[in-house]
């Protein structure tokens, strides 16, 4: 078992999981407790990536690691999906969801 850990105090959600080697990635999000808004997070073997602070609402929904690099499926502002390339963000287009993808 790996526990996930919050950097402050927080309710966490968890969404995908990718095992390679030893590492466990979790994709999911995070509400702190002490204010501020759902922030897409995964987790790497229990550690806490943030992929987006809480200045506006994010969620990550799957993650898969491929040649090194981490991939994250997500949204953000509710309706935008995104994805994420080993933290940096793009955004696909507006008014839609993505709950997964394939990396080749």
């Amino acid at each position: 078992m790996v526990n996930l850990t919050c950097p402050d105090t927080c309710t966490a959600r968890a969404t995908g999981i990718f095992v390679l080697g030893d590492d466990i990635y979790v994709s999911g999000s995070e509400t702190p407790n002490t204010g501020g808004g759902m922030r897409a997070v995964y987790w790497k073997s229990g550690v806490t990536h943030i992929l987006l602070d809480g200045s506006e609402f994010a969620q990550a929904n799957n993650i898969c690691v491929v040649d090194g690099k981490v991939y994250v499926a997500g949204m953000v502002d509710y309706y935008s999906p995104a994805y994420w390339v080993d933290g940096k963000m793009e955004r696909i287009m507006s008014l839609a969801h993505v709950t997964g993808f394939a990396v080749r």
